[in-house]
């Protein structure tokens, strides 16, 4: 008896008609994208993934195919970013309009027909206060603020991508500094996929490096605010907060501090500011150098005269002194020794002898007072030299000067005007042609 059979294509027919009538509807499904992709048709191919409530790394719950077409894909996907200010990537969870279809040659898959942004907002935001909490009840929230600031950072090892603006304006300011600042650049992504794992690797590098770094700045600037996320997970907030070095961060958005900045030792806004910051420590020292330098000098000069006169006094009074009580005990000798005679020799020998003894005495003092004095005086030369204006200029360091007067704050100076810069070989006269105010950290 021959045996009823169907074709393939006839029981998927079947199959297709089944997922029809049993799913006519259209349905709210949320999930995490686990891949997401286009081609050059413009269509948007997704596949959706459930994990377990721990957000487990090993095999999903249920996971399944999705496609965004092309004539929903630029509305659907510009309306996720205006609101979220981040585009649809990897690990996101969101809550979409699904479309249930099978195909006897694709199988089952979702049409996904929309994408409600605030439930990612929300799943974002319930993931930040997570991080923090646990970042909290682990105790390293504040470790690296904790880290002394570096007096003088000028050795920087910087995590960013070479061709980001935010790089170069950056070293616009460090390399228009008067100060010798070395730069010692790490290449990262700073944004979008796998950003994470390549600042962290940065970062490895930056520990494993041979050399001695003052400071570690993460930024990125220039370009838009989205694709941030990577500066909200946990790894790379551990990472900065634990790190043994100051972190630095300009990663350049407004809109909300990233959990990276809250846990770095400095934030600043910008990669120009964060540079700022860097040229205004090194130039606090250059004015406090500058003023012990002037101070050493006064202190030295006085102290030198004062021991001139001490040394002149101490002198004319000792051989004054001398001279008088030779004298006078000579004549009393000379007395004793009419009045005795011969007889008196001894008695005359004694005396002269201790008239002399006294003589050394006297002089040793006076040669060790003398000799305290010069000692104290070359010690005072000798940090008069440290802190000189040469030394500090063989430094690196420049001295800006106007109409004579050394320059400590912006306010000093106007648009115009004509300064003068003093460095280790000569003067530069330069026109004030813009001013920057010093940028504070935030706390």
């Amino acid at each position: 008896m021959e045996k009823k059979y169907y074709t393939l294509s006839n029981l998927l027919g079947y199959l297709r008609l089944a997922v029809q009538n049993t799913f006519p509807d259209n349905y709210w499904v949320c999930a995490e994208i686990s891949k997401i992709g286009s081609n050059s048709s413009g269509h948007y191919y997704v596949e959706l993934v459930e994990r377990d409530q721990n957000g487990g790394v090993g095999a999903p719950k249920a996971q399944i195919k999705g496609t965004i077409w092309r004539n929903r894909a630029s509305l659907i996907i510009g309306n996720f970013l205006k609101v979220t200010g981040r585009s649809l990537e990897n690990g996101i969870k969101i809550l979409a309009q699904v479309q249930v279809s099978f195909s006897e040659v694709y199988g089952v898959s979702l049409n996904i027909l929309d994408i409600d942004p605030t439930y990612t907002l929300g799943d974002i935001a319930r993931q930040r206060e997570e991080t923090i909490a646990k970042l909290h009840e682990i105790g390293i929230w504040d470790k690296n603020r904790e880290i002394p600031l570096p007096t003088v950072p000028q050795n920087i090892a910087v995590v960013s991508s070479p061709t980001a603006a935010g790089y170069q304006d950056f070293m616009n300011e460090i390399e228009h500094s008067p100060f010798d600042i070395r730069v010692t650049l790490f290449e990262a992504l700073m944004q979008g996929q796998g950003a994470e794992q390549s600042i962290l690797s940065a970062l490895s590098s930056i520990r494993q490096s041979n050399g001695t770094f003052d400071l570690a700045v993460i930024i990125r600037g220039g370009g838009s605010t989205t694709d941030l996320g990577c500066f909200d997970s946990f790894e790379l907030s551990k990472e900065v907060a634990t790190y043994p070095l100051p972190v630095l961060t300009g990663i350049g958005h407004e809109r909300d501090q990233s959990i990276v900045d809250m846990v770095a030792g400095i934030r600043m806004k910008t990669p120009t500011a964060a540079a700022q910051w860097i040229v205004g420590k090194c130039n606090e020292m250059l004015q406090r150098i500058t003023d012990i330098s002037s101070a050493l000098r006064k202190n030295v000069e006085h102290l030198q005269t004062t021991v001139e006169m001490q040394i002149r006094n101490i002198s004319q009074k000792l051989c004054a002194s001398t001279s008088l009580m030779f004298q006078k005990a000579k004549s009393k000798v000379t007395e004793s020794r009419i009045k005795l005679g011969h007889n008196a020799e001894k008695f005359y020998i004694n005396q002269m002898h201790a008239i002399e003894q006294r003589k050394k005495e006297l002089e040793s003092r006076a040669r060790n007072t003398i000799a305290k004095a010069q000692s104290e005086l070359k010690t005072k030369q000798a940090l008069t030299e440290t802190y000189s204006l040469e030394h500090v200029f063989k430094m690196g360091y420049a001295l800006a000067q106007k109409q004579g007067r050394a320059i400590r704050h912006v306010g000093e100076v106007q648009l115009d005007d004509i300064i003068t810069i003093h460095v280790i070989d000569g003067e530069i006269d330069s026109r004030i042609v813009e001013i920057k105010k010093k940028i504070r950290t935030n706390g």
